[in-house]
């Protein structure tokens, strides 16, 4: 099993175990050849956007989560996305080559 995995109880991953080692781990958009502050920039303003999509569209009422924090998660997921594919790539020894439009 990979060591990326692995948690301490040895089991599969917790909620709690994916959220530390998202606020741990080095972005996987350190990868991308656009500088970092354009990524972060485009980053907060995508979930800038997203959370005002979301209450646009009253989406937050059937969980009754607030607007940004639902866009935080789904920003997570797209980092987890990333990251999943870069070990993909990784894993087969290829290099996935990402190239965002400024």
């Amino acid at each position: 099993m990979n060591k990326i995995y692995k948690t301490k109880s040895g089991g599969p991953p917790t909620a709690a175990d994916i959220y530390q080692a998202l606020k741990s781990a080095p972005s996987p958009k350190k990868q991308i050849t656009m500088s970092n502050n354009t990524v972060n920039d485009n980053r907060q303003q995508f979930e800038k956007e997203l959370a005002a999509l979301i209450n646009k569209y009253s989406l937050e009422n059937t969980s009754n989560t607030p607007d940004f924090l639902l866009a935080k998660y789904l920003t997570y997921c797209l980092s987890v996305f990333e990251a999943t594919s870069l070990g993909r790539e990784e894993w087969y020894g290829k290099s996935l080559s990402i190239n965002p439009q400024p």
